[in-house]
């Protein structure tokens, strides 16, 4: 994670961007609260999408570390049934082309990334107090039906960190399942 903040950081500076607003989903929010305690003086505004400030349990960890193997043995099949997990089981029938589209640029993807990128989020460090010292606006925007970001898990991050939580019609990737709830909640707190 804090590689990647690393390197969005360069992005930043190659810019001339000397402050601005991040919205970080599931992943990409962890970097953005790796890249809030390197650069806080970067960051206005943080809005955690569909992700967590806290680190894998060691059921999750355990699990990643069963992701590993079977992408080593199948990496389609891994693909195939990690990106069918992140849509809500009652409405993924209504994003097929979505989803088939997610696996086939997917598909495509170095196997040394996906593991790479799999071993960083089992590893990374909890970062809710990050979040907590954070100056700045901070929001979370979680799906309802969020398997893999479960919704007391939220709620008790917004509590530990005073930080703002919306709830959206989703499973985990609400981006693609209720853009149009997400971009209201995104006007409502004045982030567009």
């Amino acid at each position: 994670m804090e590689l990647m903040a690393e390197v969005v950081h360069s992005v930043l500076e190659s810019l001339e961007i000397k402050q601005t607003r991040f919205i970080g989903h599931s992943l990409g929010a962890y970097v953005s609260l790796a890249f809030a305690e390197l650069f806080p003086e970067k960051i206005n505004t943080l809005i955690l999408l569909n992700s967590t400030t806290e680190s894998d349990s060691e059921e999750r960890k355990i699990n990643r570390d069963r992701a590993i193997r079977l992408i080593k043995k199948d990496s389609k099949l891994f693909i195939t049934l990690a990106i069918n997990n992140l849509f809500n089981e009652k409405t993924k029938h209504l994003h097929s082309l979505e989803i088939k589209q997610l696996k086939e640029d997917a598909f495509l993807f170095p196997i040394e990334g996906i593991i790479a990128t799999i071993k960083g989020m089992r590893d990374r460090k909890d970062r809710t107090e990050v979040l907590k010292k954070f100056n700045g606006l901070k929001y979370l925007i979680c799906g309802n039906e969020d398997t893999m970001i479960p919704k007391n898990s939220s709620i008790r991050v917004s509590k530990k960190t005073n930080s703002e939580i919306h709830f959206v019609d989703s499973g985990h990737m609400t981006v693609n399942e209720n853009r149009e709830e997400m971009i209201k909640i995104l006007h409502f707190i004045d982030f567009l």
